[in-house]
């Protein structure tokens, strides 16, 4: 997997299936058409104009800065080659 995903997977809970099926029967009780576990997916639910053009820029700032840090430190196999000219 490469560190990008990780990187972002890795700020997501990882819900329980107890727990999505007690969100999923809450929102039959409740008689909603749209059920949707979480803080983040209801408003991604209910405001997706505002909500993913912000989770857009967060993941996108996230990897720009892990390749920024990447970049910052030479790779072992780079100094190899460059010392064997």
């Amino acid at each position: 997997m490469p560190r990008e995903t990780r990187l972002i997977c890795s700020l997501a809970k990882t819900w329980s299936a107890d727990a999505v099926a007690g969100c999923i029967l809450a929102g039959v009780r409740r008689k909603r058409f749209s059920i949707t576990p979480g803080v983040t997916l209801t408003l991604m639910d209910r405001v997706p104009g505002i909500v993913i053009p912000l989770l857009r820029w967060y993941t996108d700032y996230l990897v720009k800065g892990l390749r920024k840090a990447r970049r910052a430190v030479p790779s072992l196999h780079g100094e190899l080659l460059g010392s064997a000219k």
